[in-house]
């Protein structure tokens, strides 16, 4: 007798062995990146019927996460909101000292590159700094192209279909007496905006009766190219005035000097060029202050202050622990603290235990404000960015997440108050309402690396801005014969169509430009800019643009950014944990 279906061949045992099996193994994760498409179509002749067009379409891809979380509890919240404390997403002195220890590693690089007395010293430099996840941030990242949705992400209802399609295609669920299952969460990142969105639809579906109706197969997140330039943004606002083109040494000045005029247009309008000069500046102004530092008239004359041993019988790690030995002493001179962080722990403590004096002589906090010049709150800042870039690079999420304890504080301070708002959601979830697993695959899996090697890490939105890029350039070469159906086809073949195009390199032996934007002869604009800040004797004078200018430029009101936070904090726990199903 036939059994009656494919299920009869199998006994009770297989499918119990089949299901044990399963359970042993990691099954592949992914995450989803979108973000708005649009394109302007204009009408050669244009009629009533026939006009010209705005198109705003919806286009996402996926990527398997490379890092699977092992032994990791997967059951949300690891604790209330009400339990986080201050220190968790503040940088206190523990995390100001894990950032100095990287810039130990990543000065080195640009005292060799332009010190020509340390250029013995470039084998002993650290060029990429090694992670617990160095091994899998090296592999190549598989990518699917997932098209577009012809729905506008600018519209709060159409941004909630968004979501809808995206949860019922690609959310793995199951259905049990009609009701439907969520069985594992989907990270769906984006810019800012994108993140906004998608977390303003959730909220709005809070009181839903279904987890499916409720959207929670998806947490929106943030990807970090678009904080990046958010960041150099502020440095904008910062050290760039067109009245100080004449006062040497500032930013404006320098873009003159070194003919960057391209950088003037600041990261919104031209965002490589003002990089690249951001990048300069910040190698200028750590080469003339080791330059001080050391005792050295030029950039090829010996340090007679900081003096260099004769190094011919040292071995590579002699030469490694001399160069961070004398890095660290520099740190130590130059890398300001900021207090900060234990001011609104300490205000935090106070709420919770009760204030035990009010006299004036207690001294509880430190009012004190230093005021430094101009150039010392370029480089701070700087040196900052550079392990933005580098743990960007490498893949390292939890450094990442330490330089963003202190882009929080600085995006308070200037007013970027969504991405201050985004921010400190980020540290909620991970740090609490998020299980302890999915915290970790978000902060390890934000990073793409295209060509599979080592340093070769970008950001999820950035890899979305180049597909964008190349889905505009064949929706325009289509012309008359645009349609939705040619559109889609193009959009699921574009990440297809870069692997041929690498093939056909290999093939001809022939070298595809990387796409990294570099400089060319950076050596020159660095050099201009350091004569210019040795030159003009820049010690704690000001300028006339920036008479008032502070080097402690944290000098955050503690108090308010603490009340701040916690208004944060009860306003999430009313959706996250009170209407909790």
């Amino acid at each position: 007798m036939l059994p009656e279906s494919a299920v009869d061949l199998y006994e009770d045992t297989d499918f119990f062995s089949a299901l044990y099996t399963l359970k042993g193994e990691m099954l592949p994760k992914f995450r989803i990146v979108g973000d708005d498409w649009d394109l302007e179509v204009k009408a050669r002749y244009q009629t009533k019927s026939q006009n010209n067009k705005s198109l705003h379409y919806f286009h996402a891809y996926a990527v398997k996460d490379r890092v699977a979380a092992q032994g990791l509890d997967n059951k949300p919240p690891q604790k209330s909101i009400d339990e986080i404390e201050m220190r968790e997403f503040l940088p206190t002195p523990e995390v100001q000292e894990a950032i100095v220890a990287d810039l130990v590693n990543i000065i080195p690089r640009v005292l060799v590159k332009y010190l020509t007395p340390y250029s013995t010293f470039k084998k002993a430099v650290i060029y990429h700094i090694p992670h617990p996840r160095s091994k899998e941030m090296v592999e190549n990242s598989e990518v699917c192209p997932l098209g577009l949705q012809f729905l506008n992400p600018n519209k709060a209802a159409e941004m909630a279909q968004i979501l809808q399609d995206i949860q019922s295609k690609y959310v793995p669920t199951v259905t049990n007496g009609g009701e439907t299952e969520v069985l594992q969460k989907v990270f769906f990142d984006g810019d800012q905006l994108t993140e906004e969105r998608a977390r303003n639809c959730q909220w709005a579906n809070t009181l839903a009766r279904t987890p499916t109706e409720r959207l929670e197969g998806i947490t929106p997140a943030f990807a970090d190219w678009h904080l990046k330039k958010m960041f150099l943004g502020i440095f904008r606002q910062l050290f760039f005035k067109e009245s100080s083109a004449a006062e040497m040494g500032t930013s404006c000045a320098s873009m003159n000097w070194t003919a960057k005029s391209n950088a003037k247009k600041g990261p919104e309008e031209d965002y490589n060029a003002y990089k690249d000069f951001i990048d300069h500046e910040t190698e200028a102004h750590i080469i003339s202050r080791w330059m001080v530092f050391a005792g050295m008239t030029d950039r090829k004359g010996s340090p007679s202050i900081r003096l260099i041993p004769d190094t011919s019988d040292w071995d590579l790690h002699m030469k490694k622990e001399w160069l961070h030995k004398e890095t660290q002493v520099f740190l130590d001179e130059v890398f300001l603290r900021t207090s900060v962080p234990e001011n609104v722990i300490m205000l935090d403590e106070a709420f919770k235990q009760g204030f035990t004096c009010r006299n004036a002589e207690c001294g509880a906090f430190n009012a004190f404000d230093s005021i430094y010049n101009y150039h010392n709150a370029r480089m701070q800042i700087g040196m900052l960015f550079m392990d933005i870039v580098d743990a960007i690079k490498e893949g390292d999420g939890y450094r990442l997440v330490n330089c963003y304890k202190f882009v929080l504080l600085f995006a308070y301070k200037f007013k970027h108050t969504k991405y201050a708002y985004v921010l400190l959601l980020f540290f909620v979830l991970t740090c609490a309402v998020l299980s302890k697993e999915e915290s970790f695959s978000l902060i390890v899996n934000r990073f793409i690396n295209s060509n599979g090697k080592l340093g070769g890490n970008i950001p999820l939105d950035l890899l979305m801005e180049h597909l964008n890029l190349l889905l505009k350039r064949l929706g325009k070469g289509m012309g008359g014969n645009m349609t939705n159906a040619s559109l889609q086809r193009a959009a699921q073949s574009v990440v297809p169509l870069n692997n041929v195009m690498k093939g056909i390199y290999e093939d001809c032996s022939k070298v595809k430009r990387s796409g990294h934007h570099g400089s060319k002869n950076p050596e020159e604009a660095v050099e201009i800019i350091v004569n210019d800040l040795l030159k003009g004797n820049l010690g704690r004078s000001g300028y006339p643009s920036f008479a008032k200018f502070k080097s402690n430029i944290l000098d955050v009101d503690y108090r308010d950014f603490f009340q701040w936070s916690k208004d944060r904090l009860r306003e999430w726990k009313g959706i996250y944990e009170v209407a909790d199903h």
